[in-house]
């Protein structure tokens, strides 16, 4: 193969790696919610339950069974699980194995129940736990959906107390009336705060790109460094040529070759520590 086909040849391969670099990182960023699959959610059923006219209900169960539903505006993007305890809930939110987690109280029944039957104007709660240390899209976007989640149980709670109600004939006070128009609220509590050198929750994406970035550099300058120690590459510092050719095998080019993958090992762990410790050591 000729100089010149050698030398397109090695442009059209560069611009396709640069291509599909490109289009590789644009791609897991541009669309993210609808790329989203599997965004693990905890739920908590602690609903003891209530007595209505002598009918045991538990409304716990059925905001589980109604989030587990299959749901056509989340699709495949959240998995949600059970988990038997809020200390559980907490662990899976704060080992980042949970982005979210939702709590039913005790006595999520019971104060529905109170409102239906007694006109009580203390709406029943849903806790969120919240993980914005589990990354800045994964976090913002699991606490938007759990809080999504409760205003959707609101509604249908409303709903059923409105019917409950419109056949008892019952007449409520306007501050009554107001807390069957959203009985269940939200309670937002971060369980899993971003630390102080958190970056918001893009560390981890940033120490990922300073990476790259630092090892490019210092394999660009590996390789210059010693295809100059093997003499086939001239140097100029400030206007002054320098002349090496101090490696052993300066007119083997599989012996350069294996200096510069030999260099590579120490050159990989030294980048990466520098790196690691200036992300993890004591802010300045």
């Amino acid at each position: 193969m000729s100089a010149m086909r050698r030398g397109v040849l090695l442009v059209l391969l560069a611009g396709a790696l640069a291509a599909v670099t490109s289009f590789g990182y644009l791609g897991g960023f541009l669309a993210p919610d609808a790329d989203a699959r599997g965004l693990p959610i905890a739920i908590v059923n602690l609903d003891r339950g209530a007595e209505v006219g002598g009918t045991s209900v538990r409304f716990g169960d059925q905001v589980v069974d109604q989030l587990r539903a299959p749901s056509p505006a989340l699709g495949e993007s959240v998995s949600w699980q059970l988990a038997p305890t809020r200390e559980e809930a907490l662990t899976r939110v704060r080992e980042d194995r949970a982005y979210a987690a939702l709590i039913i109280p005790a006595d999520f029944s019971s104060r529905l129940t109170a409102i239906a039957a007694a006109g009580s104007t203390d709406p029943a709660t849903i806790a969120v736990l919240t993980n914005p240390a589990s990354g800045s899209y994964s976090g913002a976007y699991s606490q938007t959906i759990a809080i999504a989640a409760v205003d959707q149980v609101s509604r249908d709670s409303a709903r059923q107390l409105a019917g409950t109600l419109g056949g008892l004939g019952v007449t409520l006070t306007p501050a009554a009336a107001l807390t069957v128009g959203r009985p269940v609220e939200a309670t937002v509590t971060v369980a899993h705060p971003i630390g102080e050198r958190g970056g918001r929750g893009l560390a981890p994406f940033y120490f990922a790109v300073v990476v790259v970035v630092a090892a490019l550099f210092a394999t660009s300058t590996l390789n210059v460094g010693v295809d100059v120690a093997a003499g086939h590459q001239k140097l100029s510092v400030l206007g002054h040529p320098v002349h090496l050719g101090i490696l052993p095998a300066a007119g083997d080019a599989g012996g350069v070759l294996r200096a510069k993958l030999v260099l590579a090992a120490p050159v990989a762990l030294a980048v990466g520590s520098t790196v690691t410790a200036v992300a993890l050591g004591p802010s300045t």
